[in-house]
């Protein structure tokens, strides 16, 4: 049984977090008129480039061809955006570190966060168009908070990953630019897993966004339930990244707080 002491420890920690998650927002969107509203433009914005690009040059026939990018680009925005912040604030953490008294985990864990809300502040109201095409998600919805925190988990055990290794390596971000534009092509956003030939299927499955985007997609763009079998390797994948990540964070401790 917890201690009233311990208690106050944890609900401190958890009201530093929720500081931090709205400093991460406010700096996000300082000086931007439109604000949290970027959040749904954004993903809006390159549907549209990649659906021009397809439909109208490309000529492909699949039906709703936009709700299947946005079905796709809505979690690689959350993954991407939660690591690219989290790998630039790892070597420029000294002032969040001294002007507050928290544990060094607490920082990607409110980057994460935050990108979580922006994540679901462009999901919330784009979902009623994916119904209005397709009322059979209706059905399945329910499991929406369930993949949600899978992926939550998942991302931030790589968070805590990347923030150890960008102490290490200073062209990090050099390193990360080109590999997320190869993992962005390898990641079905734009195509579904059905269409890549079988042969080369392989390739897109040693991606793990694969296995997450694959199911946003089922639940939001098909309307179908995914299989147990992808539900138990989307869990067990995000438990392994979130301890793997957390075990890292925590060895590699006293180098972190040397950078305060």
């Amino acid at each position: 049984m917890k201690t009233d002491r311990e208690i106050n420890v944890m609900l401190s920690r958890l009201q530093i977090i929720q500081g931090l998650v709205k400093k991460h927002l406010k700096d996000r969107y300082a000086g931007s008129r439109l604000g949290m509203l970027w959040a749904v433009f954004n993903p809006l914005l390159i549907m549209c480039v990649i659906s021009f690009v397809f439909t109208k040059i490309l000529k492909t026939e699949v039906k709703n061809f936009p709700l299947l990018v946005l079905s796709g680009i809505l979690p690689w925005f959350f993954f991407f955006n939660s690591a690219s912040e989290v790998v630039a604030a790892a070597r420029n953490n000294k002032v969040l570190l001294g002007e507050f008294i928290l544990s060094p985990e607490m920082l990607p864990v409110s980057i994460v966060l935050s990108n979580l809300i922006k994540f679901l502040a462009g999901l919330i109201p784009l979902l009623p168009i994916f119904i209005i095409f397709n009322a059979q998600i209706i059905r399945n919805l329910f499991l929406l908070p369930i993949l949600l925190c899978l992926y939550l988990f998942f991302a931030l055990g790589i968070a805590f990953i990347l923030n150890v290794i960008a102490l290490y390596i200073k062209d990090l971000p050099h390193v990360l630019d080109i590999g997320f534009m190869f993992l962005f092509w390898i990641t079905p956003v734009f195509y579904t897993l059905d269409t890549v030939p079988a042969g080369y299927r392989w390739v897109i499955m040693l991606n793990p966004l694969a296995s997450y985007v694959n199911i946003f997609r089922l639940l939001l763009y098909q309307g179908s339930c995914p299989g147990i079998e992808e539900w138990i390797f989307a869990a067990a994948l995000s438990i392994f990244s979130l301890i793997c990540g957390f075990l890292l964070f925590k060895t590699k401790e006293s180098d972190i707080l040397k950078y305060r």
